[in-house]
């Protein structure tokens, strides 16, 4: 179960867009500038706007949240985006590196140029990051141009996520206890059909990713999609395993058009449970879960997440030692 993450990437994103947001329900949205201009992956482009306009979500406040474009050999191309309230669009970025606190930050600053800017005119700085030579983990790196400067610390992979400093792991956290991420686990681990759903694309895709780098070191290998676009809701009657993310209201569709999940394991991220017809975390073997349950505990965890903040991964890595 290899990654799926591209080992080397040529630059720190691929394109930057701004896209409008549609005015109907059946409008398409529309790209209204992109960085680099001659970027040319017609598919890509063709897709980006669905994925970035999922369904017809309220924002009540700025909300980043992640999408995920997999390639022909199975590797992961990551969408940063950045919605907010009284804008009437979607700030993008698309970068093979899953670096999320990295470019949620990067989408900030960009923001800000933009607002400030009298032409929303951010080539400068776009072309000073798409330059900059993409860095090894742990190493510092500053990106200066004109007033605007953008300093961050290339991620180590090899680092187990803590709270707070991972938000995806930190959503988390916050949206689904202990017990129920044991569930989530173990269904994981029988390569079950698991839907998550929620108000909000920014828990939602964040605890998609969470899941599945609790998987650490193996990696789920199968339908992944941590945000799914209305225009693709027939994926949820896949007959193969998944992990997909599917916002609240896109789920009131499925049960208007009588739409069969079968088996699906039910993750509700605002109510915090879980449905499912399996008993996978009985039946891992006794000594694995048993060590879920001592090390999950909820005092147990909230002690552990102060001290190092890496309680969480480090559990279930040692059980997956365990396991294997």
């Amino acid at each position: 179960m290899g990654s799926r993450i591209r080992d080397k990437a040529e630059h720190l994103f691929e394109v930057f867009l701004e896209i409008a947001k549609p005015n109907g329900k059946d409008d398409v949205p529309i790209i209204l500038q992109q960085y680099p201009p001659d970027y040319d992956d017609k598919e890509a482009l063709m897709m980006i706007p669905r994925f970035a306009f999922p369904c017809a979500a309220e924002v009540s406040q700025v909300d980043h949240f992640t999408f995920v474009l997999t390639d022909l050999d199975s590797m992961f191309r990551f969408g940063y985006c950045r919605h907010t309230t009284g804008y009437q669009g979607c700030l993008c970025i698309i970068s093979w590196l899953p670096w999320y606190e990295i470019f949620y930050k990067m989408l900030d600053l960009l923001a800000e140029i933009i607002n400030r800017s009298e032409n929303n005119h951010v080539t400068s700085f776009l072309h000073t990051a798409y330059t900059q030579e993409v860095p090894l983990p742990k190493i510092p790196v500053t990106i200066i141009s004109n007033q605007d400067m953008f300093s961050f610390t290339a991620p180590d992979p090899n680092v187990l996520p803590r709270i707070p400093n991972n938000r995806n792991l930190t959503e988390y956290y916050n949206a689904v206890d202990p017990s129920n991420m044991m569930l989530i686990f173990a269904s994981m681990l029988h390569e079950r059909r698991i839907y998550m759903t929620s108000k909000k694309l920014s828990r939602l895709t964040s605890c998609i990713h969470a899941a599945e780098t609790l998987l650490y070191p193996m990696h789920w290998q199968h339908l992944y999609i941590p945000v799914l676009p209305a225009h693709l809701i027939d994926y949820i009657s896949a007959p193969m395993p998944y992990l997909i993310g599917i916002h609240s209201t896109l789920v009131e569709r499925l049960k208007q058009n009588r739409v069969d999940v079968g088996d699906a394991v039910v993750v509700d991220l605002d109510a915090n449970t879980v449905t499912t017809d399996y008993d996978d975390l009985g039946d891992l073997p006794e000594d694995v879960s048993s060590y879920l349950k001592r090390n999950l505990k909820t005092d147990v965890i909230k002690n552990s997440v102060m001290k190092t903040g890496d309680a969480i991964s480090m559990a279930f890595l040692n059980a997956l030692v365990r396991l294997i």
